[in-house]
């Protein structure tokens, strides 16, 4: 039952992360092409 919670936990937390990563992205101006 931890192994699931932890499994659980870390995909939570990766999806997470991923969903920030990519507001980030959207929302910072491209080095390369400033869009």
């Amino acid at each position: 039952m931890v192994s699931g919670f932890s499994s659980l936990g870390l995909v939570e937390m990766t999806r997470k992360r991923t969903r920030d990563s990519l507001a980030h992205l959207l929302c910072e101006p491209c080095d390369a092409c400033q869009g």
